[in-house]
C-alpha cells in the first residue's frame, strides 16, 4: 500500500508543478502576442500573383518600425528577412540604412543589407545567400531579443518570444500555397 501512496503523492506533486507551469505559459504567451501571421498577395506586371506569407512583429520602440520574416512560394518558401518603416518620419533617411546593426541576445549578425523605396515605407532585407538566412532564422527561433541600430544610432528592439510558432504557420502557410490560375 505504500508504494501506491507513495506513488500518488507523486503524481500529485508532478500535476500541481504541471498546472502551474500551463498556467504560467500561457500567462508568457499573452504577453508576447505582438507576433501575427498573414499574407499578401500582388498582381505582376505579366498579371501573376505574387504572395508572401509571413510573421511580424513591432518595435518596442517605435509603433511604425516592424520586423518581419516573409516566405513567397515562387522563391521555394526560403525565409527572407526585413525591417519595414513607416513613413513619414523626420529623422529617417535612406542613408541611415545602409548599414546597420543588429544582434540576437547580443551576438553581432553581419549582412549586407538591400534597401526598397516604397511610397509608404522603407523595407531594409537582409541581402545574403540562402545558408546565412537559414541560420539567421534559426538564431530568430531560439533568442529572445533582437536590436536593430541604423547609422544615426536610431535604436529599435523586438521581443522574439513567441516568434516560432508564428514563423512555423508562416512557412506551413506558403509551402500550403496552390497558385491561383491567370486570368
Amino acid at each position: 500500500m505504500k508504494p501506491f501512496y507513495r506513488s500518488g503523492l507523486l503524481a500529485l506533486t508532478l500535476m500541481s508543478g504541471l498546472v502551474s507551469s500551463v498556467v504560467w505559459a500561457e500567462t508568457d504567451r499573452l504577453k508576447f502576442e505582438s507576433w501575427f501571421t498573414d499574407a499578401y498577395n500582388e498582381r505582376l506586371v505579366d498579371s501573376s500573383i505574387l504572395s508572401e506569407y509571413y510573421a511580424e512583429t513591432i518595435s518596442l520602440e517605435n509603433n511604425d518600425v516592424f520586423f518581419r520574416i516573409g516566405f513567397v512560394p515562387r522563391f521555394d518558401c526560403a525565409p527572407m528577412f526585413s525591417l519595414l518603416l513607416a513613413y513619414p518620419s523626420d529623422k529617417r533617411d535612406i542613408v541611415d540604412y545602409k548599414a546597420i546593426t543588429a544582434a540576437i541576445d547580443g551576438t553581432p549578425l553581419k549582412f549586407p543589407v538591400l534597401l526598397d523605396q516604397n511610397e509608404d515605407h522603407l523595407a531594409v532585407y537582409l541581402n545574403t545567400d540562402l545558408q546565412r538566412r537559414m541560420l539567421a532564422r534559426i538564431k530568430v527561433d531560439i533568442g529572445n531579443i533582437l536590436m536593430v541600430r541604423s547609422a544615426t544610432a536610431e535604436l529599435n528592439t523586438f521581443s522574439l518570444l513567441g516568434s516560432r510558432e508564428a514563423v512555423d504557420n508562416a512557412e506551413k502557410a506558403c509551402r500550403r500555397h496552390s497558385p491561383e490560375a491567370v486570368n
